[in-house]
């Protein structure tokens, strides 16, 4: 039955490629996609498969189905890089704009919260785990990100040379849950400190986003603060509109 189950997944996968590549090809006006069993025949796959495909399609917002009218894909959806509505990894979406990335980890193990912690937490200052990432695109800097972990959901301690290239994968090495999902607030902010590691002028605007962590039973477990480089790494996010 597990076997089943990553067939099917793997199914929907590749049927999901296929349609991006099929819409992107689409034109303003010729963007009406077959009937789903039309796309069952043409991608030999069930319709369950399609179905699933099509599903997560339209929550990427490359799709629109009005009821009795039929699906209409969005070919302009595919200009846009770096959307985090679709993807919060900070490593693929510069992936989307740029080559040549690297993730630098700067571990500065236990230290004490800061106050931006605190108040997410709502808890009086404490020790964490603190660790500093910084994303570069050919040697240029695109985001810094400042981590802070609750001490009691550490696993094993990193070490000081280690290096990772997603939470997911820091979770999975080193907490005692995986990470699964953030939430997330911008602001502009000016900081010193993160502009200078940023290569920008000490005084200069930053976009900052705050993220609250949170494990598979969702509990918060760390709080991020995430500096965005003005010119090096853009961020976009598709809006849509009331379903027809």
């Amino acid at each position: 039955m597990i076997a089943m189950l990553i067939r099917r997944d793997t199914l929907v996968d590749q049927a999901y490629e296929h349609l991006c590549d099929m819409i992107r090809e689409m034109t303003p006006g010729a963007n009406k996609l077959p009937s789903e069993e039309a796309l069952s025949e043409m991608l030999d796959v069930s319709r369950p498969t399609v179905r699933g495909a099509l599903k997560r399609l339209e929550k990427d917002g490359y799709i629109t189905t009005v009821h009795g009218i039929g699906t209409f894909g969005h070919p302009s959806m595919f200009r846009m890089k770096g959307r985090i509505d679709v993807n919060t990894d900070f490593y693929q979406l510069i992936k989307c704009q740029h080559k040549d990335i690297a993730v630098q980890n700067l571990h500065f193990g236990v230290q004490q919260s800061s106050r931006e912690f605190c108040m997410h937490f709502n808890c009086s200052p404490q020790d964490v785990y603190r660790m500093l990432w910084t994303y570069t695109a050919s040697g240029l800097p695109t985001i810094v990100c400042v981590y802070e972990f609750l001490l009691s959901i550490i696993r094993e301690m990193p070490q000081e040379d280690d290096q990772y290239r997603d939470l997911d994968e820091f979770s999975r090495k080193c907490l005692y849950h995986r990470i699964t999902y953030c939430t997330m607030c911008l602001a502009a902010v000016q900081n010193s400190a993160m502009a200078v590691r940023l290569g920008v002028q000490e005084d200069a605007a930053l976009l900052s986003i705050e993220e609250m962590i949170y494990d598979i039973g969702d509990h918060p477990v760390g709080f991020a603060n995430c500096y965005i480089h003005p010119s090096n790494m853009r961020l976009t996010m598709a809006a849509q509109f009331g379903k027809p």
